[in-house]
């Protein structure tokens, strides 16, 4: 099957069976998105095509402008009503997270990359009245989400990397990005600051043997010392999200999903010593298709558009 991608052979069947297959049970298939990104990558101007079909179905809403078919209509109409009732252009996926977040006090979830996680994100951030703690696995991951809130904020918003308690009579709220290892100091200020949101990101942390067991420790305080807060546990693909409820014996007023849906597919190259691409796929160990084109240089040109 890679090797009749890539020559063309059968490639608009292989997308009208996306479609259906999307249409019926959601991109949940890597293969299938593999197969997707092959073919645009080979045969862009036959992708283009099915594309709005495609976004459509995968719903991405807000990427399709003006419907050209009766199933880019009824997935427009869906969008659209999705935008009605939250006030934003949301997936399906995001819009059922932001419900359960709005309405419960404990939210735990679990998506792949690139499903608008950070989307879902920014309008958390940007909506909460109250201060916000964040809690990230690094420091590396620190410096990036303080660029984000910084961009999203107001100057009357104080964001920092540290806990403390500073230009109080200037600062409509906090919003604190640190680790878990930096949170110890936030329980010295139980009773001055006003937390109305803890943001756990990446918090498979949890399972680590070591920092495993601070998080859950930090976690149990936020709890104690901040018990009108909601918090909201975000992982990467794991299937029993509901495991960090769980632990912590969140179950009143608590809510759990794992979403399996993909935005993105993913296309798998090796180099042998000559420096050679080659095309694989883990989920079929014995196609191997040479490269013919220049992915590197095709792929460098592509980032110049962004």
């Amino acid at each position: 099957m890679l090797k009749n991608i890539i020559q063309g052979i059968g490639i608009r069947e292989v997308l009208e069976s996306a479609i259906r297959e999307f249409h019926e049970s959601g991109p949940i298939n890597m293969a299938t998105l593999e197969k997707l990104s092959l073919i645009k990558i080979h045969y862009p101007d036959i992708f283009s095509e099915y594309e709005a079909k495609i976004l459509s179905v995968m719903g991405l809403f807000y990427k399709i402008t003006k419907p050209k078919s009766f199933i880019e209509s009824v997935y427009k109409n869906l969008g659209n009503t999705i935008e009605d009732q939250f006030g934003k252009p949301f997936t399906p996926m995001q819009a059922s997270a932001y419900k359960s977040i709005s309405t419960k006090k404990f939210y735990s979830f679990s998506a792949p990359t690139s499903t608008g996680k950070s989307h879902l994100f920014r309008d958390l951030i940007k909506e909460e009245l109250h201060d916000i703690v964040i809690i990230v696995p690094s420091r590396a991951l620190i410096a990036e989400f303080y660029s984000l809130v910084v961009e999203l904020v107001g100057k009357e918003v104080l964001v920092l990397q540290f806990i403390e308690n500073i230009n109080q009579h200037h600062t409509a709220r906090r919003v604190f990005i640190i680790t878990p290892e930096r949170g110890v100091e936030l329980f010295k200020y139980s009773d001055e600051f006003e937390i109305g949101l803890f943001l756990f990101d990446e918090a498979q942390l949890s399972e680590e043997p070591i920092r495993g067991i601070s998080f859950d420790a930090f976690v149990r305080r936020t709890e104690k010392s901040f018990p009108n807060a909601k918090k909201v546990f975000a992982h990467p693909f794991v299937s029993n999200p509901e495991a960090q409820l769980t632990k912590h014996r969140f179950f009143k007023n608590s809510s759990s999903n794992s979403f399996k849906q993909n935005n993105v597919g993913k296309v798998y190259l090796s180099r042998d010593e000559n420096g050679v691409f080659e095309y694989f796929s883990p989920f079929n160990k014995s196609a191997h298709v040479k490269c013919e084109m220049d992915i590197v240089e095709s792929t460098l040109k592509m980032m110049e558009q962004f």
